[in-house]
């Protein structure tokens, strides 16, 4: 019973104490029945009530013991789900953050063809307000922040150059970049006018 739960007794002790408890029942019970001690109105107010607690317990008892081993199973199937679920998202953070970082270098570094801004751009107005100067370290990208400070590297020969994004471009298909005359002769590129190059982020701001 919650009694029992209460003082901390395990099953074998509550199923002793139920059949002591039914047992003394059993012979009130037959006490009754050989010698009744009975009132004025021939009823045995004592016995009576003394039987009617006990068969309270006992049946109090009963329905601990057969709802006992349901409940203690429930019991561990709910502490079973807790511990799965807590696992599980203790996990889920790293999951969520090896997919952000395997997203970061995919952002990060970037391959394709650069190319060289043409002179007639020379002095004019870039998407971010500045002046294009061809003797400058700057490039255009078309989507990453104005300010963000990219390193590219020529595949052919391993030169490398770090240059300021301040404008948009290039809208050529298959480009990944456009750069000054002073950053593309950096990873001599001059010649050819055009390059495979890899990408990556230096440092970047939240400028757009």
């Amino acid at each position: 019973m919650f009694y029992f739960r209460k003082l901390g007794f395990d099953a074998e002790v509550k199923k002793t104490v139920c059949l002591a408890i039914y047992r003394i029942s059993v012979i009130l019970h037959r006490l009754e029945r050989e010698k009744p001690f009975l009132t004025s109105t021939g009823e045995n107010y004592m016995v009576k009530a003394t039987k009617l607690i006990l068969l309270m317990f006992v049946g109090l008892a009963m329905i601990e013991f057969s709802a006992g081993q349901p409940l203690n199973a429930v019991a561990s199937a709910a502490q079973r789900d807790k511990v799965t679920y807590a696992a599980a998202h203790k996990n889920a953070p790293r999951a969520k953050l090896a997919k952000s970082t395997k997203r970061s270098r995919k952002t990060s570094s970037m391959k394709g063809i650069a190319a060289i801004y043409a002179d007639k751009f020379h002095g004019r107005k870039t998407s971010s307000g500045q002046r294009f100067s061809q003797h400058a370290m700057t490039a255009a990208h078309k989507t990453l922040p104005f300010g963000t400070t990219v390193r590219v590297t020529n595949l052919r020969n391993n030169k490398t150059v770090d240059v300021v994004v301040n404008d948009r471009g290039p809208w050529c298909r298959g480009r990944v970049i456009d750069l000054s005359t002073a950053a593309a002769g950096k990873i001599g590129m001059l010649r050819a006018g055009l390059a495979h190059v890899k990408l990556e982020i230096v440092s970047s701001t939240s400028s757009t």
